[in-house]
């Protein structure tokens, strides 16, 4: 008996690796984490913002301290214009079985762009409600499980199969008596029929796919694209920084940058490969050029890559890694600056163009705070 137990619990462990399917991450993620009141109760909160839009924002709320409240309802609505005004009716957040501080719920979001999830919660100790803002940025194109076109294929070509079956019939079967065979007349107009079935259902095909191929292409259009920084070093080792829009958004600025603890840029280098040295810059906007066109004139040593961080005003942070390839850099008057000229030469080599994406930004609301994080991946 013991063997056939152990068989039996090998077996089934086989049998669940074999069925398991494959997981995968990624460092950084575009959730939006809370952390305030509403009215007396204490709140955590998360927002998990749907990759594709339209989509399902999931979202989380537990009740930090107090007695669990009556109930949480939760609704999405837009961050600015008429429709943060007039939002739909909220819905119920789902008590957790096991928590009854804890509360679930998911929201549609159909438009890209940003919006603020409204949260009421009330209780015996009295009702309050708080909003968070979150970005709706399809981030990817979902596409279709195999295991489900190995089950529409075959439903499909059955569709396909029985429609020119049912048009040669009508035209052949059908028109003879109950009982009789298809009059030899009438053969020939059968085959013509399903022929032209075929044809047509041939074109509707094409037609359907190409009519999907364009709507596939002007969603991708709408997926979230970074702004792009280009870095350069001039003769006398100022390092020049110029952002430049990819054409994501017809309404998008570079001349709407906020202040983030005093510096409108954050720029963060790395020494690579070693990755032993690390700098924190603050570039200041260039006087008489172009929105997006930064200058840092005192470099200190370092070698390779740099990343940047910026907000908007629209609150949506930005982050531009921006790697070079070369020697030292030197900036005079910087702590371990070398000579402009000389480290600008030295560290002249490959300009790697690299896209930026939203980085942790803060939305001011004392003494509430809100919190929220968007790392993508880079690459060259």
């Amino acid at each position: 008996m013991t063997i056939r137990r152990a068989l039996a619990v090998l077996f089934g462990l086989v049998l669940m690796m074999s069925v398991s399917t494959r997981l995968s991450a990624h460092v950084g993620s575009p959730d939006v984490y809370f952390e305030g009141s509403a009215g007396p109760d204490r709140l955590l909160i998360a927002v998990r913002a749907p990759a594709v839009v339209p989509g399902v924002a999931e979202i989380e709320v537990r009740i930090l301290d107090g007695p669990p409240p009556r109930e949480v309802r939760v609704v999405p609505l837009r961050l600015t214009g008429p429709g943060a005004l007039f939002g739909p009716v909220p819905d119920r957040a789902a008590r957790s079985a096991a928590d009854p501080r804890f509360f679930t719920a998911g929201l549609w979001m159909m438009v890209t762009g940003p919006w603020q999830v409204r949260i009421n919660v009330d209780g015996d100790a009295g009702s309050g409600q708080v909003s968070v803002p979150v970005d709706a940025l399809a981030s990817r194109t979902l596409h279709m499980d195999a295991r489900i076109a190995l089950v529409l294929i075959p439903l499909g070509l059955f569709l396909f199969l029985g429609f020119v079956a049912l048009v040669g019939a009508s035209v052949g079967q059908a028109q003879a008596e109950p009982g009789q065979p298809t009059p030899p007349t009438r053969v020939r107009r059968v085959r013509i029929a399903r022929a032209l079935a075929f044809v047509v259902a041939v074109v509707v095909l094409v037609l359907g796919n190409w009519w999907w191929s364009l709507e596939a292409s002007a969603y991708d259009s709408n997926i979230y694209k970074p702004l792009q920084l280009r870095p350069s070093l001039d003769a006398g080792g100022s390092l020049h920084l110029s952002l430049r829009d990819p054409g994501w958004l017809e309404f998008r600025l570079l001349d709407d940058l906020v202040p983030d603890h005093g510096h409108t840029m954050h720029l963060f280098a790395v020494r690579t490969p070693a990755l032993d040295r690390l700098l924190h810059l603050h570039p200041q906007q260039a006087d008489g050029q172009e929105p997006g066109a930064f200058v840092q004139r005192l470099l200190p040593s370092l070698v390779g890559g740099s990343g940047r961080d910026s907000v908007n005003g629209g609150g949506r942070g930005s982050r531009g890694p921006g790697a070079r390839e070369g020697g030292s850099t030197g900036g005079g008057g910087g702590p371990g600056g070398g000579g402009g000229a000389r480290g600008a030469q030295e560290a002249r080599g490959a300009i790697a163009c690299l896209p930026m994406s939203c980085m942790p930004t803060a939305w001011p609301r004392p003494p509430s705070r809100t919190r929220r994080c968007l790392t993508s991946r880079t690459t060259r």
